[in-house]
């Protein structure tokens, strides 16, 4: 069966986007539905919430890396949303952004670090905007609760509240705006882990020296096993599965692009 006929397919500010079907499925395996729901209330509204919540969110994230990469290399990006092979035959993780300068305008290191560090500053600076915006529709009924887990995530205790009342509205848009808080915090400060080929690790490596020679990558994988094994572990002991198989992934990864380059 050709899943790509299920393809959502649309351009935004110019920039071809491309939402695969397996990125809903990755939004409910990030959510908090397969762990827990309350059979009595309409939770598929909530889930439904916090897909969309999720997609905005990687949206913002590779919108962020789009835009420096018009910006800075006259590039015409492309946007893909899923797991899978993107439409150049690249692997697809979550979200992707696919770019190449411009004849005649060089790679500068510092501005590919630029790029991969706009990703995320493109979600939290959408989320803090969301975060204004929410607070402003309900001044009179808002608080903000930093702590979620061991991130500071602003997230209005009125959304919370909503989802607490288990409406079908409420659960909705309290997951809306729930989800869409947590994924541009918790994934943007991810994401800056200095761990390849997420942000923080192509930082990392256009920072070190020119980005390109043999020692410069060694330190890099090297780096990103280390911190993959670190977050691994920890996701390990904490009982999240799902994100220890995936850094435990990381790590391999790294791993075997060593073995194969050195």
């Amino acid at each position: 069966m050709d899943l790509s006929q299920f393809d959502v397919k649309f351009r935004l500010f110019g920039i071809p986007t491309r939402i695969m079907p397996s990125f809903w499925l990755l939004a409910l395996l990030l959510s908090p539905f397969l762990t827990s729901n309350d059979s009595d209330a309409p939770w598929i509204f909530g889930a439904f919430g916090w897909m969309i919540a999720v997609a905005l969110s990687f949206l913002a994230h590779e919108f962020g890396h789009a835009l420096a990469a018009k910006r800075l290399f006259g590039a015409s990006p492309t946007i893909e949303l899923g797991v899978g092979r993107s439409t150049s035959g690249a692997g697809v993780f979550g979200g992707l952004t696919s770019w190449r300068p411009s004849y005649g305008i060089a790679v500068d290191p510092k501005r590919r670090a630029l790029t991969a560090a706009a990703g995320p500053g493109g979600a939290l600076a959408c989320a803090l905007a969301a975060l204004a915006i929410v607070c402003l529709v309900f001044r009179s009924k808002v608080g903000i609760l930093w702590e979620f887990g061991f991130l500071p995530v602003p997230i209005p205790v009125y959304c919370l509240k909503l989802i607490g009342a288990k409406s079908a509205f409420g659960l909705f848009f309290g997951y809306l705006t729930f989800g869409f808080f947590w994924a541009s915090v918790f994934w943007s400060f991810f994401n800056l882990l200095p761990i390849y080929p997420m942000d923080g690790g192509q930082i990392l490596l256009n920072l070190l020296t020119s980005g390109g020679d043999a020692s410069s990558r060694r330190t890099t994988h090297t780096v990103s096993i280390v911190c993959a094994i670190a977050i691994a572990v920890y996701f390990l002991m904490e009982g999240s599965f799902f994100n220890a198989i995936l850094f435990g992934y990381f790590a391999v990864f790294n791993f075997r692009i060593m073995n194969a380059s050195y």
